[in-house]
């Protein structure tokens, strides 16, 4: 179907305990949406857990049969919850048949190369140079200070929690729009890190979309990756053009890997070789490339056993074929 801005709903919550068990429950939904060309920002609290009910009619009110979530982490998290609070409060409800965009999952196939971590404030610093205010608190201390309210009834500290849900539900608009902008090429060139150039020919090769894979792919080894980063996205790319049987091409990134001692390319290479080319003694260069390549270990391990059969299978070939050329 076809997905408006206005369709768009950007969540986050905090809850009771940072676990999932049957005791914790939502006590603030972030979310907001486009309404009039403008990005509304809602907060729904939970004063007391005895008002839970109405809370979640109230969140479920806000929802539309055309409603897409935009989340970090919700399907894991976020929204298994509010499954969960609506069930044992025997609230029927409609969760599973709203569409849902994870950008976590997105932002590891994005980032992979060039971030260790992909948090949502480690994404915030290193790709949207966005640094949180003084109000900002950690996560972990968003239960205690909820049921520090309960108990004394003062909301004044809850200001840190409503501050880091608000800021959270803006990220998810941020980092929604700059993926869109990224994917889309709208970036200047100057903003794209090669890493994530073949990031994301890798993420358009496994949807088949090989135009935008080869773009992106060529755009990240033409302008400088490190060595290892370099062998993996020659091997990716390699495979693409594989699936594609542009095989001349393939075998040109799979030698750029298997020179930076890839294994797989090796053994890549050495298919081509005995079964398109029929050149044996160029298979048997590569064969011999990868046994070495598994340094100590035995031939007969798992890894290695399939090689050493396709060594001994190309010597008979080459064999058979200069008995028959001489």
């Amino acid at each position: 179907k076809t997905t408006k801005p206005s369709d768009l709903f950007f969540i986050d919550t905090e809850t009771s305990s940072l676990n999932t068990g049957t005791g914790t429950f939502v006590f603030l939904i972030g979310f907001a949406q486009w309404k009039d060309n403008a990005l509304s920002m809602t907060q729904l609290f939970l004063e007391h857990p005895i008002d839970e009910k109405t809370f979640l009619s109230i969140f479920d009110q806000n929802l539309s049969p055309n409603s897409v979530f935009i989340s970090y982490n919700g399907k894991a998290f976020d929204i298994p919850m509010l499954k969960n609070r609506f069930i044992l409060n025997k609230i029927p409800h409609r969760l599973n048949d709203i569409e849902h965009l994870d950008l976590l999952h997105a932002a590891r196939s994005v980032w992979k190369m060039r971030l260790e971590s992909r948090k949502l404030s480690d994404i915030e610093h290193e790709i949207l140079g966005f640094q949180r205010t003084s109000d900002e608190i950690p996560g972990w201390l968003v239960p205690q200070l909820y049921y520090d309210y309960i108990e004394s009834g003062d909301a004044q500290p809850l200001k840190g929690v409503f501050y880091h849900n608000e800021m959270d539900v803006l990220s998810l608009v941020a980092i929604l729009f700059y993926m869109n902008d990224l994917l889309a090429q709208n970036l200047p060139a100057s903003a794209l890190d090669s890493r994530d150039s073949v990031s994301i020919g890798y993420l358009f090769s496994k949807l088949g979309l090989w135009e935008q894979s080869d773009t992106f792919f060529q755009s990240g080894l033409q302008n400088g990756l490190p060595d290892d980063v370099h062998k993996s996205a020659s091997k990716n790319y390699a495979f693409s053009l594989k699936k594609q049987k542009r095989w001349e091409e393939s075998m040109a990134h799979f030698e750029q890997a298997a020179v930076r001692d890839d294994l797989i390319s090796c053994v890549e290479l050495a298919k081509y070789y005995e079964h398109q080319k029929k050149d044996y003694q160029k298979a048997l260069y590569w064969v011999d490339k990868a046994l070495s390549l598994l340094k100590f270990k035995q031939a007969k391990t798992k890894e290695g056993k399939p090689i050493l059969l396709r060594k001994q299978r190309l010597k008979r070939k080459f064999e058979r074929n200069f008995h028959h050329e001489t």
